[in-house]
């Protein structure tokens, strides 16, 4: 199924008879997906290795947040003079931006929601 948000969140509850839900959570998007996906889903499966254990995203978890931050924007391979980081909003003149926020550790699917 190829969806938006709105198609998802607009489905009955339980709507989904399997769902296979790939990745780790990293932010507050992959969450967001996880609840949402639970709630409309029979059957919810972790796919995969990284939603199961994390995986290669979970490297991350050996370093906290300021550091995984300093290592992708503060590197000498790194052109950033200004020292510019993902900011969770933004004014632009089209409107509002939102870009998910990270949290603080990756965490698989079932330290989320109840998988099956």
């Amino acid at each position: 199924m190829d969806a938006k948000y709105k198609d998802v969140e607009a489905m009955a509850d339980g709507e989904i008879t399997l769902c296979l839900f790939n990745g780790a959570m990293r932010n507050d998007e992959n969450v967001h997906m996880a609840h949402l996906l639970r709630k409309k889903s029979k059957i919810l499966v972790a796919f995969g290795s990284c939603a199961n254990e994390g995986c290669v995203p979970a490297l991350a978890n050996l370093s906290n947040l300021r550091d995984v931050f300093a290592a992708a924007y503060q590197t000498p391979s790194t052109v950033n003079p200004d020292n510019i980081t993902p900011q969770p909003n933004w004014t632009a003149p089209e409107g509002e931006l939102h870009i998910p926020t990270m949290l603080p550790l990756v965490r698989t699917l079932d330290q989320i929601v109840p998988v099956d």
